[in-house]
């Protein structure tokens, strides 16, 4: 990483450990040593393009049979003014904080979405399937300002629950995310006020995009 003051965050376990030949692709999207149906291989993929994005590094080491360590540095920032306790006027938790439903039947995806936008000042709603979104979304007291949710999905795909709960709330913004690219074909904010992003999703990606749905300002 390059010179300077970090604050360093360090993660370890003592498990199996890792070869060097499965180290060398731990952070690739969709690379996994787990069964099928087990693992999306998305997790640490995340964590290393948040962390990035953040201008920091992530070194690993592994011993088989001891154990891996995880250490995140992540730029130190000098403060020039007092941290606030609430919200800056204009961010996205200002006033009442949009309501977000995230809908992900994997649930490592689902948790990494909704911690991003929690930190980002949204309200969070999550489910794991189009029937238990569609249950909280009739059970809710209050709106919800836009829709989260993976293409592909069991019993009730994410285009199948879009258009449902526009029955619902008509002019419900949808941002569609999934591992396929391809899926994202056809997708306009302009026409639809939907669109889509590739996983594994990048917090600024997903915050651009939100914030261009729900019309508010970058």
């Amino acid at each position: 990483e390059a010179p300077g003051r970090y604050a360093v965050l360090k993660v370890a376990d003592t498990g199996t450990g890792m070869l060097p030949e499965v180290m060398e692709h731990i952070f690739e999207p969709f690379f996994t040593t787990k069964e099928p149906g087990r693992g999306t291989g998305l997790g640490l993929a995340m964590v290393y393009g948040a962390v990035k994005q953040s201008r920091g590094h992530v070194a690993v080491s592994s011993d088989l049979d001891q154990g891996s360590t995880f250490t995140i540095y992540l730029p130190a920032t000098e403060l020039d003014r007092p941290v606030r306790s609430s919200p800056a006027p204009g961010s996205a938790a200002a006033a009442e904080p949009r309501r977000i439903l995230v809908v992900d039947d994997d649930d490592g995806v689902r948790q990494v979405v909704c911690r991003m936008l929690r930190s980002a000042g949204y309200g969070v709603v999550p489910a794991a399937s189009g029937m238990e979104a569609l249950k909280v979304a009739q059970a809710s007291g209050a709106p919800i300002d836009l829709l989260i949710t993976d293409v592909s999905m069991p019993t009730m795909d994410g285009r199948q629950l879009a258009a449902t709960l526009r029955g619902l709330f008509p002019e419900l913004p949808v941002l569609f995310m999934s591992g396929r690219p391809e899926a994202g074909e056809g997708m306009s904010a302009s026409t639809s006020r939907a669109t889509f992003l590739p996983k594994p999703i990048m917090l600024r990606d997903l915050l651009r995009e939100i914030r261009a749905l729900l019309g508010l300002q970058a």
